[in-house]
Formats: structure tokens, sequence, C-alpha cells
């Protein structure tokens, strides 16, 4: 390999707060909702993630259509429609994910985080359906929005799969883990590719030692995240920890360390990511 590769990798941050369950989590948001009137965004938003990741198909629903009915502008409407893209995409449903992303797209937010994973997910959406040409367009555009997330360059990468382009999709995995070795799903993709494709070894002259590379970056990048489950059992052995939230100095909990994870926030809605 003529030029070393460099990689980055992010660090999960541990909030602070108090570790709850998924159960306690619900009963204390739809408390708050209850004494807002029930026209409380954030609220909304934070039962959306928590029903999402619990599996709770209607509820999620019920919760971004109320969400919808609330939206003040074109920007809301399209994050609205873009976390019911994902929870489509949740359930497989990925005809019914491109239709509300086409639906979000049409919108065209300014809000470079949600312009992203419009453009990314209707993007992967695509690719699952086999419509890799028309696939490729977003991805591309996804990249240009923001480089510096991984999610587009692996979807490129299954795109160009699906298009028989075996070699430029190898280069789209390594510069997927290049841009942040803490994902490593393109890791995979690329040993899988190699396997299934041995002559990418001969062809890309360096193609084993990025491999190896990239594996090496994942390795180290997974050695720094926090471990979520003994942090979470610690903090409920240790009992409840409040914090001000950033709302007239309420008691407000952090999610992240239900038993159902919630919280993650890679993506626009905190849906997960694609």
């Amino acid at each position: 390999m003529k030029d070393k590769l460099l990689f980055q990798f992010s660090v999960g941050k541990v909030p602070q707060g108090e570790a709850i369950t998924s159960e306690e989590a619900e009963a204390r948001l739809l408390a708050r909702l209850d004494q807002r009137g029930g026209q409380c965004s954030d609220t909304l938003w934070s039962l959306a993630v928590l029903y999402s990741r619990t599996d709770r198909l209607a509820d999620t629903r019920n919760c971004l259509d109320r969400l919808l009915a609330l939206a003040q502008d074109l920007e809301e409407r399209a994050h609205c429609i873009l976390a019911m893209g994902q929870l489509m995409e949740k359930y497989r449903d990925y005809e019914g994910a491109v239709k509300y992303y086409r639906q979000a797209f049409e919108m065209e937010p300014c809000r470079t985080e949600v312009w992203y994973f419009i453009n990314n997910n209707l993007g992967f959406s695509l690719n699952q359906i086999g419509m890799y040409q028309e696939a490729e367009s977003f991805l591309k555009a996804a990249i240009v929005i923001d480089p510096c997330r991984p999610n587009a360059h692996k979807n490129l990468g299954l795109c160009h799969v699906g298009l028989g382009d075996f070699a430029f999709a190898s280069r789209c995995f390594v510069e997927a883990t290049q841009v942040n070795a803490s994902d490593g799903r393109s890791v995979k993709h690329l040993e899988d590719l190699v396997l299934a494709h041995p002559e990418l070894l001969v062809d890309e002259k360096d193609m084993a030692e990025e491999l190896e590379a990239c594996r090496k970056a994942v390795e180290v990048a997974r050695a720094q995240q926090p471990d979520w489950q003994a942090e979470w059992k610690k903090r409920r052995e240790l009992g409840r920890q409040e914090h001000t939230g950033p709302e007239s100095g309420e008691k407000h909990a952090h999610y992240r360390f239900g038993h159902s994870s919630v919280g993650q926030a890679e993506t626009a809605g905190g849906m997960a990511p694609q």
C-alpha cells in the first residue's frame, strides 16, 4: 500500500441522568405530555423514538401523525415524513419508505441533517427494491451534503454491488470506514464482497492491506466505546441521579439507559440509521 490510510471514529458520550426502564420512561413522558395538553412536540418525538425502539408500530405512527398535525412549516413536515419513512424501513416495507422519502424530498428542507438522511435513506430503500441506478444519484447527493457521515458511502457501495461494479463498491466501503470506523458495517460488507469476488485481491493491488487496515481501525474504535449496559446497571444500582433539563428547571430523564437503549441520535428523528 503506497500511502497509509487515515481513519477517524466517533466515541459515544455517556450522558448525565438516571438509569430508567422503558416503562418508566413512557410513564414520565405521558405525564409530561398530559401536563402540556398533548401539544408538546419534543415529548411526542421522545415517545415516537421510545415506541419505535420497543417495536410498537401503531403507537409510533400515532405520535408521528400528531407531530405532523403540529408542524408549523415545511421543514418540520419534512422531518416528520422522514421519520415515517424510517418507520417503514424498520418493518421492511421499502416501497412504502420510498413513497414517504419522495414526499420529504419535494419539500427540500434546509437542515443539513434532515436533507442528508432524506437523500441517504431514499437511496438505501431504492437499493432494497433493486432500483440501483436511481439510488446512485441520491447517495452521491448525500455524500456532497455531508461527506463525514459513513452511511451514504456504505449505501453507495451496496448500490454498486447491485450494479456489478465491485471495484468501485470496495472503495466505497473503505471510504465509509475511514470516515467513521465506529460504524463497522462497511467492513463486513467488504469482507463479504471479497469472499464472493476474490479476484478483487488481484485486480485491486492494495485491497488485502486496505481490508486489514479497516479491520484494525474498527477494532480500535470499538475498544474506545463506553459499555452502555455496564453503565446502565451501575447507575441503576446507585439509584436515581437527577439533573436539570433545558426547560424550566424540570427534571429530565435520559432514556439511553432504558432496556430498549432509546436515545441514539444518529439520524434526524432519532430513528435507526441506514
